[in-house]
Protein backbone atom coordinates (compact mmCIF):
# COMPACT_ATOMS: atom_id res chain seq x y z
CA UNK A 1 0.00 0.00 0.00
CA UNK A 2 1.24 3.46 -0.84
CA UNK A 3 2.31 5.51 2.13
CA UNK A 4 -0.49 7.77 3.26
CA UNK A 5 -3.16 5.80 1.38
CA UNK A 6 -6.34 5.05 3.30
CA UNK A 7 -7.04 1.41 4.05
CA UNK A 8 -10.39 -0.08 3.06
CA UNK A 9 -12.57 -0.99 6.05
CA UNK A 10 -14.45 -4.30 5.88
CA UNK A 11 -17.06 -5.68 8.23
CA UNK A 12 -16.18 -8.28 10.83
CA UNK A 13 -18.61 -10.59 9.02
CA UNK A 14 -16.45 -10.28 5.87
CA UNK A 15 -13.24 -10.76 7.87
CA UNK A 16 -14.57 -13.90 9.54
CA UNK A 17 -15.22 -15.43 6.10
CA UNK A 18 -11.51 -15.32 5.20
CA UNK A 19 -10.49 -18.92 4.41
CA UNK A 20 -8.35 -20.68 7.03
CA UNK A 21 -8.50 -17.72 9.41
CA UNK A 22 -8.26 -20.19 12.29
CA UNK A 23 -4.97 -21.51 10.90
CA UNK A 24 -3.19 -18.17 10.81
CA UNK A 25 -1.31 -16.24 13.45
CA UNK A 26 -2.15 -13.03 15.32
CA UNK A 27 0.03 -10.26 16.75
CA UNK A 28 -1.45 -7.56 18.97
CA UNK A 29 0.27 -4.36 20.07
CA UNK A 30 -1.17 -2.33 22.94
CA UNK A 31 1.17 0.62 23.45
CA UNK A 32 4.60 -1.07 23.78
CA UNK A 33 3.32 -4.53 24.79
CA UNK A 34 3.16 -7.26 22.16
CA UNK A 35 1.37 -10.62 22.18
CA UNK A 36 1.65 -13.14 19.37
CA UNK A 37 0.71 -16.72 18.67
CA UNK A 38 -0.90 -19.25 16.34
CA UNK A 39 -4.70 -19.17 16.16
CA UNK A 40 -6.30 -22.49 17.04
CA UNK A 41 -9.94 -21.39 16.85
CA UNK A 42 -12.08 -18.31 16.19
CA UNK A 43 -15.48 -17.85 17.82
CA UNK A 44 -18.10 -15.12 18.16
CA UNK A 45 -19.99 -14.35 21.36
CA UNK A 46 -22.47 -11.48 21.28
CA UNK A 47 -20.48 -8.54 19.84
CA UNK A 48 -17.07 -10.06 20.55
CA UNK A 49 -14.71 -11.98 18.28
CA UNK A 50 -12.50 -14.40 20.23
CA UNK A 51 -9.17 -15.61 18.86
CA UNK A 52 -8.12 -18.69 20.82
CA UNK A 53 -4.36 -19.16 20.66
CA UNK A 54 -2.53 -22.48 20.83
CA UNK A 55 0.22 -20.68 22.74
CA UNK A 56 1.14 -17.06 23.30
CA UNK A 57 4.45 -15.22 23.27
CA UNK A 58 4.96 -11.77 24.78
CA UNK A 59 7.47 -9.05 24.03
CA UNK A 60 8.00 -5.31 24.12
CA UNK A 61 8.57 -3.15 21.06
CA UNK A 62 11.87 -1.96 22.58
CA UNK A 63 13.32 -5.49 22.60
CA UNK A 64 13.34 -8.25 20.02
CA UNK A 65 13.08 -11.25 22.34
CA UNK A 66 9.87 -13.25 22.70
CA UNK A 67 9.01 -14.92 26.03
CA UNK A 68 6.39 -17.63 26.48
CA UNK A 69 3.27 -16.39 28.20
CA UNK A 70 2.22 -18.40 31.24
CA UNK A 71 -1.21 -18.68 29.57
CA UNK A 72 -2.51 -19.70 26.17
CA UNK A 73 -4.35 -16.48 25.57
CA UNK A 74 -7.80 -15.84 24.14
CA UNK A 75 -7.69 -12.41 22.50
CA UNK A 76 -11.05 -10.65 22.38
CA UNK A 77 -12.07 -7.80 20.06
CA UNK A 78 -15.38 -5.99 20.37
CA UNK A 79 -16.83 -5.71 16.86
CA UNK A 80 -18.37 -2.31 17.60
CA UNK A 81 -15.13 -0.80 18.93
CA UNK A 82 -12.68 -2.12 16.32
CA UNK A 83 -12.25 -1.92 12.55
CA UNK A 84 -10.76 -4.46 10.15
CA UNK A 85 -8.84 -3.66 6.97
CA UNK A 86 -7.39 -6.14 4.48
CA UNK A 87 -3.78 -5.70 3.36
CA UNK A 88 -2.63 -6.70 -0.13
CA UNK A 89 -0.57 -9.62 1.14
CA UNK A 90 -3.54 -11.36 2.77
CA UNK A 91 -3.07 -9.96 6.28
CA UNK A 92 -5.94 -8.40 8.20
CA UNK A 93 -5.21 -5.22 10.17
CA UNK A 94 -7.34 -4.46 13.25
CA UNK A 95 -7.45 -1.02 14.84
CA UNK A 96 -9.46 0.46 17.67
CA UNK A 97 -9.35 2.93 20.52
CA UNK A 98 -7.86 0.43 23.01
CA UNK A 99 -5.18 -1.07 20.75
CA UNK A 100 -2.27 0.29 18.80
CA UNK A 101 -2.63 -2.31 16.04
CA UNK A 102 -3.32 -6.01 15.58
CA UNK A 103 -2.31 -8.09 12.57
CA UNK A 104 -3.70 -11.44 11.52
CA UNK A 105 -1.26 -13.29 9.30
CA UNK A 106 -2.91 -15.78 6.94
CA UNK A 107 -2.20 -19.50 6.83
CA UNK A 108 1.18 -19.89 5.14
CA UNK A 109 2.09 -16.28 5.94
CA UNK A 110 4.67 -14.86 8.32
CA UNK A 111 5.17 -16.98 11.46
CA UNK A 112 6.89 -16.62 14.82
CA UNK A 113 9.18 -19.63 15.11
CA UNK A 114 8.37 -21.44 18.40
CA UNK A 115 12.11 -22.19 18.72
CA UNK A 116 12.69 -18.42 19.14
CA UNK A 117 10.28 -18.12 22.09
CA UNK A 118 12.15 -18.37 25.40
CA UNK A 119 10.48 -20.79 27.82
CA UNK A 120 7.96 -22.23 25.35
CA UNK A 121 7.39 -25.97 25.84
CA UNK A 122 5.11 -27.26 23.08
CA UNK A 123 4.68 -30.52 25.02
CA UNK A 124 3.37 -28.72 28.11
CA UNK A 125 1.13 -25.85 26.99
CA UNK A 126 -0.50 -23.58 29.60
CA UNK A 127 -4.20 -23.21 30.37
CA UNK A 128 -5.98 -20.38 28.53
CA UNK A 129 -7.02 -17.00 29.92
CA UNK A 130 -9.04 -14.28 28.19
CA UNK A 131 -7.49 -10.91 27.38
CA UNK A 132 -9.98 -8.29 26.18
CA UNK A 133 -8.16 -5.99 23.78
CA UNK A 134 -10.76 -3.71 22.29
Amino acid sequence: MEEGALMKIISWEEALRVPNLDQGEIEVQVFSDLKRGPISRVSVENNDVLFHLRWCAESDVAISDWIASPHATVIIFNMKETEVSPARDGRLIITGKNITVATIYPKGGERLDPEEVFGLDLNNLPQPIAVEIG
